[in-house]
């Protein structure tokens, strides 16, 4: 069945974290890291869903390691959520194994947080062997970077991410280029959203944002095929009472493809 007729319980993120004094090792289910950080929004699924906020939910085995105020991480990684080859972008294939990754999903981060700011460096590196699936198959790569950012002014807050990559929906981070089962051709992409929160008061707040992603070369795709997501967001929240809030979005999210 489909997501939409599937009953079912899903696990988002379960994970262990461990403390050894200078830095935390984690393996489990979590937001993956190269996610950055998330945007202010009330829907986090349409944030994260094809539209210039890359990174999702996976599986995680690595180590973060404290120098003051600069935080390295290196962790080893599966392809992500789906067991699909998320090939709704590019390919056809409806095997499972026809993504799998080669060798584990390498990612290094490093993160540097001062006051009110936070910035960092994420890049990501696989594998993607389609020969084990077909011999005459070739294997193809994933690789990404990302730099992102979040500073608070006053009472405004303001996050930021831009990305390029290739094959990175492959990886499961929810981008519009998946890698083609026959070929290793990278069909390659960027990315980047814009998020803010102002607090007009103790008990209220406005929230606004916009991403966009897109493919590099269109040439490279077929009529018919996804090739750009802009996602614009804009809304309010209100405390009422303890443990009681109030909230009202508007959003549009827009759809390309190729003619």
């Amino acid at each position: 069945g489909t997501y939409a007729t599937t009953l079912g319980l899903r696990v988002r993120q379960a994970y262990v974290d461990f403390n050894t004094g200078s830095g935390n090792l984690f393996a489990g289910q979590k937001w993956v890291t190269f996610s950055g950080l998330n945007p202010h929004v009330i829907n986090a699924v349409a944030a994260a869903f094809r539209s210039g906020n890359s990174g999702f939910v996976g599986s995680e085995f690595g180590y973060t390691h404290n120098f003051g105020p600069i935080m390295a991480t290196l962790a080893l990684g599966n392809k992500g959520h789906y067991k699909g080859s998320n090939s709704t972008a590019v390919s056809p294939a409806s095997d499972d194994k026809a993504a799998d990754l080669g060798a584990p999903l390498i990612t290094a981060r490093v993160d540097y947080k001062m006051d009110n700011h936070h910035a960092g460096l994420a890049l990501a590196s696989g594998t993607l062997a389609h020969s084990k699936v077909v011999s005459t198959n070739k294997d193809s790569t994933i690789s990404g970077t990302k730099v992102f950012y979040g500073g608070t002014f006053g009472d405004l807050n303001l996050r930021f991410e831009y990305f390029m990559g290739s094959n990175l929906n492959s990886a499961g981070f929810n981008t519009l280029a998946s890698a083609a089962v026959a070929n290793d051709t990278e069909y390659k992409e960027k990315g980047y959203w814009l998020s803010g929160k102002y607090n007009v008061s103790d008990s209220a707040s406005v929230m606004f944002g916009y991403g966009s992603d897109e493919v590099d070369d269109t040439t490279l795709f077929a009529q018919g095929n996804l090739v750009k997501n802009t996602h614009f967001r804009l809304g309010t929240e209100i405390n009422m009472a303890t443990g009681l809030n109030f909230f009202v979005f508007h959003e549009n999210f827009t759809s390309g493809y190729l003619n």
